[in-house]
């Protein structure tokens, strides 16, 4: 068995181990024995510190911490792509294009992609919302009572949901025909454009990965759960919905 089954094998067996409450060593032997299918003996260590029992008791049921460094960066990993998801999702609804399926991917490589491909959607909605609308979902926020991380993540998912809402009605509205000539050539790229004047909105960015993630993944939460941003798309709407 190589060393990626071995890990792999460990982390399935750590995360099926059911560690009673309150702690029994016993009872926790018999249940990984279960597990393993062989007897797991313990022995008395003397003068054994407190803080090391846990690590001996991995030890001796077979799991490396290498396997559970890695199982528990898997879990983190993925915890952050379903974070990721609803924001991700809008915007390749409206921008398809941004999606690059990694055949075979790890679960970190497809995270990453995610990321990049969440600022591919953003870049575009930068041409088509102002960015007056920011500070207009900046003041709302305050008004709410918001502030610092919690009050930028849900100013950046108004004027999201707002931007969204306007690329969406000028992709239903009927192309320029071929006579209007010069009048349809703004259209050519598929998008509004944001007049000079008003200003192209700024987004955070993070300078690692990690940063990153933790930035849209909170942009991401309040796209769904913000009452502030359900109104700033109906506003853009018009109030239809």
């Amino acid at each position: 068995m190589n060393r990626t089954a071995v890990l792999a094998e460990n982390a399935r067996l750590l995360s099926r181990i059911d560690v009673p409450r309150p702690f029994d060593i016993d009872v926790f032997a018999d249940r990984v024995s279960a597990l393993r299918g062989r007897p797991m003996i313990i022995r008395e260590l003397p003068d054994l510190p407190a803080i090391l029992a846990p690590c001996v008791l991995l030890l001796v049921a077979g799991m490396s911490v290498s396997a559970v460094a890695a199982w528990w960066q898997r879990s983190r990993d993925y915890r952050a792509y379903l974070a990721l998801e609803p924001l991700w999702r809008e915007l390749a609804g409206q921008y398809p294009q941004i999606v690059l399926p990694i055949p075979g991917a790890t679960l970190y490589q497809r995270l990453h992609r995610r990321v990049i491909e969440i600022r591919d959607g953003l870049a575009h909605l930068r041409d088509v919302e102002p960015a007056e609308t920011m500070a207009q979902a900046r003041e709302a926020a305050a008004a709410a009572g918001l502030k610092g991380g919690r009050l930028e993540d849900v100013a950046e998912a108004c004027w999201i949901a707002a931007a969204l809402e306007g690329a969406r009605r000028f992709s239903e509205e009927p192309g320029p025909s071929p006579d209007q000539g010069d009048r349809g050539a703004g259209r050519s790229g598929g998008e509004p454009a944001v007049p000079p004047d008003r200003g192209r909105v700024r987004l955070r960015g993070g300078g690692t990965v990690a940063e990153e993630i933790a930035i849209l993944s909170g942009v991401s939460r309040a796209l769904v759960s913000s009452s502030l941003v359900r109104r700033s798309a109906l506003a853009s709407d018009g109030g239809t919905r």
